[in-house]
């Protein structure tokens, strides 16, 4: 890919996506060359003595080379390859390549509500601004979309672009939660509960047990699951249970007791105590009110 770097003004057909990518570049910065390179605007310009705050989101993946970074936030922290830079408007920052090794940058700029709302969320904070995700060939492959699309700037292809900008976050997001420490069996071991949790909504699953089926402990098998899908496996197969009775009593005429024995509950008012906990209306007084919302 040739070095570039390209910024766009936020177009109208990026407005129902709530996001828009106003900015791209590729830059290898070869050992001992001054940086940033100077073809930016005088806006996204910086000296390692100044540093500088931006106006928008980026986020700067390095594919070779070292570095460092700082932040208001952070102290000066090692930039390695497989680094990924988060950027924030307002945030002061400043980050160069290592003189000895030079480093090679993909990097996207986003703005938008969307992106705003995912800060206050706390799903990226200016507080955690440097990751190392390795060399991670999904994020690649969408950051080389994105440089393909705004390279070559067709009608509409703005709004490719703010799904793509998206879709980078959350496998940003995908890289963040993934839990440091599991091992391949715990995660595999995730992969098959999640997979089973799906699969049996018509009993409940001892948790323990199917863990030790796994040849993992549940202890770690929990902590990974949690970590990656943000419940307990038990809730999570719980909220599945609780979906499929929602689906059930807006789309069928089952009795609160056939839905029950259909879903593992043992009994109506055991469902009936579980559904009003968690969904804030008992089955009945949901069904009642779903039927008029589709009688509208």
């Amino acid at each position: 890919m040739k070095d570039y770097a390209i910024y766009l003004p936020m177009a109208p057909e990026t407005q129902p996506w709530q996001a828009a990518v106003t900015g791209a570049g590729y830059a290898r910065v070869p050992a001992g060359s001054p940086y940033p390179p100077g073809r930016h605007p005088l806006d996204h310009l910086f000296t390692w003595q100044r540093g500088r705050i931006l106006q928008a989101y980026q986020v700067v993946y390095i594919l070779r080379g070292s570095g460092v970074f700082e932040s208001a936030h952070t102290h000066p922290q090692q930039v390695a390859k497989g680094s990924l830079l988060l950027l924030f408007p307002g945030v002061w920052h400043r980050y160069s390549p290592n003189p000895r090794t030079g480093w090679v940058e993909s990097w996207i700029e986003l703005q938008g509500p969307a992106l705003d709302r995912l800060e206050r969320g706390g799903v990226f904070s200016p507080r955690r601004p440097l990751l190392h995700v390795g060399r991670h060939g999904p994020l690649e492959t969408v950051f080389d979309q994105c440089h393909r699309f705004i390279t070559a700037l067709q009608p509409g292809h703005q709004s490719v672009l703010s799904a793509l900008g998206l879709q980078i976050l959350a496998w940003l997001q995908v890289a963040m939660v993934a839990p440091p420490s599991s091992t391949p069996s715990v995660e595999e071991a995730v992969r098959q509960t999640q997979l089973a949790l799906s699969a049996n909504l018509d009993r409940q699953i001892n948790m323990e047990d199917f863990a030790e089926q796994l040849h993992v402990s549940y202890s770690a098998m929990r902590h990974a699951f949690k970590h990656r899908f943000g419940l307990s496996p038990k809730q999570y197969h719980l909220q599945l249970r609780l979906r499929k009775a929602r689906e059930l009593l807006q789309n069928t005429d089952l009795t609160l007791d056939q839905i029950s024995r259909a879903l593992g509950f043992g009994s109506p008012f055991h469902l009936s105590s579980i559904f009003k906990q968690h969904v804030g209306k008992c089955p009945t007084t949901w069904r009642r009110r779903s039927e008029k919302r589709k009688a509208r």
